[in-house]
């Protein structure tokens, strides 16, 4: 078996230069099968293209009953799919049916037709799922012999498809992503075009708004196919008449929602309403905010930072300052989730990783990864319990660290660096995280700061509580032990104070500041039910901290050290002639 190198195309060079037709076989990673026909018909306009899928069969396209630009493969009923010579093959029913009547025009090309310049180009939709069956696996690879004879060329187009070794030097491989920002343009010129053209033939309450941000609208489009983004401005010119943003992105949380491992989430706090984390704002603003926005930074030769993990106490706002950074940066904010990316096929999880990242790259803004120290629990044990998939995934995902995403911020919350520490250490390399922050429990001031937080959203006013009683309070253990409570904990307490009085009410009408509206009172007693995290953690939190002085930021003003310590006790000496029986 040959050990050749597989050749691999990813640039960002315009789509027209990725696909080079003159290989005899190619296969194309892509979310975007229509777009690669479409494309391939532009970059050759004087050839002869056929597409094929198990459902419609082989059709060959009639450039003279098509506009290029609108080409869909759904118009082509299956009921005139090709059946080749004699009506002997029905294309629909088994790849190796098209796979004859290829053959049929190869070996008519090279018999009668050896000078014709015009080459035939066949694109397989989905033809990776059947090459479990080797006969289906041989027959392709002695059509690849024959069509390259017959200045024929195979593409095999599919979204997370992999090349099988028995045809790896015989192939070029192109990754074909989501369309870049600078193609979103593009298509928004032949956009404009279309209302221009709209607007000349209908009077004035049918024209439609030409004007619109184009930089907002190409970023809003990032993360979309070239169809959904062809279509949600359809939608918003026919409905709407005009191209609104906010269209675009209620089409976007649609589109990603449906995907069990991403989540579009919202994000309505600003860093003004996180309490703390002084120095991590500060550093968004700083080396984030100014790089990302400063034309300077390309002649400079800097980046904006990429990624960073967020590590700490439970409950601490690791996942609030991520949504608050989100809204800071003012873009998108998606979660991925990389425990979901486990399927039970053998290189389905591989598969899932990569397709998620690569939506998660498009969409831009920032990616939060939550809680990842538990989706790489079983690492260390991956080749024994998973045969490796785990480890496989992991291997994807820093693969993927490496490389450069910009316009995106990744963020990765742990609540346990240990499992890190232990099973992938690698990921904490420098050059995987820009920054790895530490955020412990709140300090006195910090914790004065999320009461009235708090407070405020519940329409209160925090001047009629006694703020510094509140952020003074520590749960004391048997043994004298005092621990602080953390942000998470604090919100719960007012929380629940809310419900329970509200129930002792009996729904009846309270005002709120008025004289039966909470107190606090009320807070200091639900606190005192709370057991907090860091009693029922103390062990693991302070192996954190410990590993935290030396390898990760603190996102607040000066070292916490939070009040942990046991009540001074008299030591008494008694003589046993003292005791008196």
């Amino acid at each position: 078996m040959s050990k050749k190198k597989l050749t691999v195309i990813e640039t960002f060079k315009p789509v027209f230069d990725r696909i080079d037709c003159s290989a005899g076989l190619i296969f194309i990673d892509t979310p975007e099968e229509t777009r690669v026909i479409r494309e391939i018909l532009k970059k050759y306009p004087d050839d002869v293209v056929n597409f094929w899928s198990i459902g419609q069969g082989l059709h060959e396209i009639d450039r003279n009953k098509i506009n290029v630009n609108r080409f869909f493969p759904h118009k082509f009923p299956s009921a005139q799919a090709r059946l080749g010579s004699g009506g002997k093959f029905d294309t629909r029913q088994n790849p190796a049916y098209a796979f004859a009547v290829i053959e049929e025009d190869c070996r008519g090309k090279t018999v009668t037709d050896v000078n014709n310049e015009k080459r035939n180009i066949y694109v397989l939709r989905d033809l990776d799922k059947f090459f479990k069956d080797p006969v289906i696996l041989r027959k392709l690879k002695d059509l690849v012999y024959l069509a390259s004879t017959a200045n024929s060329t195979i593409v095999i187009t599919g979204y997370g498809i992999t090349v099988p070794t028995e045809i790896e030097k015989d192939t070029v491989f192109i990754k074909l992503n989501y369309p870049t920002y600078d193609e979103i343009l593009l298509l928004l010129k032949d956009t404009n075009n279309q209302i221009a053209d709209h607007n000349k033939k209908y009077n004035a309450s049918d024209k439609i708004n030409p004007e619109y941000v184009e930089d907002d609208i190409a970023r809003a489009c990032c993360g979309l196919t070239e169809d959904q983004i062809i279509n949600t401005l359809q939608y918003s010119m026919v409905t709407l008449k005009k191209i609104d943003v906010a269209s675009i992105i209620e089409e976007k949380k649609s589109i990603i929602n449906k995907s069990d491992i991403l989540e579009f989430w919202n994000s309505t706090d600003d860093l003004n309403q996180v309490g703390g984390f002084n120095n991590i704002k500060n550093w968004i603003s700083t080396q984030k905010t100014v790089i990302q926005n400063a034309d300077n930074a390309i002649k400079f030769k800097t980046e904006p930072p990429k990624a960073i993990m967020l590590i700490g106490v439970e409950g601490s706002g690791k996942t609030l300052i991520a949504k608050a950074i989100a809204h800071e940066l003012k873009t998108s904010l998606i979660k991925f989730d990389i425990g979901k990316v486990f399927g039970s096929l053998m290189g389905e999880s591989e598969k899932r990783a990569r397709q998620g990242l690569t939506l998660a790259d498009a969409v831009g803004g920032v990616v939060v990864i939550d809680e990842i120290d538990k989706a790489l629990s079983g690492a260390g044990s991956s080749d024994k319990t998973d045969g490796g998939t785990t480890n496989r995934v992991i291997g994807t995902f820093l693969n993927w660290l490496n490389e450069e995403h910009p316009g995106m911020l990744l963020i990765a919350t742990a609540n346990d660096i240990s499992t890190i520490r232990a099973n992938h250490p690698a990921l904490l390399r420098k050059g995987r995280f820009d920054e790895i922050w530490f955020s412990d429990v709140p300090n006195s001031e910090e914790r004065k700061e999320i009461f009235k937080i708090h407070i405020s959203k519940r329409e209160r006013d925090p001047s009629k509580f006694d703020i510094n009683k509140l952020a003074s309070y520590e749960y004391e253990d048997l043994d004298g032990t005092k621990f602080v409570i953390t942000g998470a904990e604090i919100e719960s307490s007012i929380k629940d104070a809310l419900r329970n009085k509200f129930a002792l009410g009996k729904g009846k009408e309270i005002e709120i500041g008025g004289k039966d509206d909470i107190t606090t009172d009320d807070i200091l007693e639900t606190l005192r039910k709370i057991k907090p995290i860091t009693k029922v953690g103390k062990e693991k939190i302070s192996s954190m901290r410990k590993w935290s002085e030396d390898n990760a930021n603190n996102v607040s003003s000066g070292i916490i050290k939070p009040k942990e310590t046991k009540q001074k006790k008299t030591k008494v000496n008694l003589r046993t002639d003292d005791i008196v029986i």
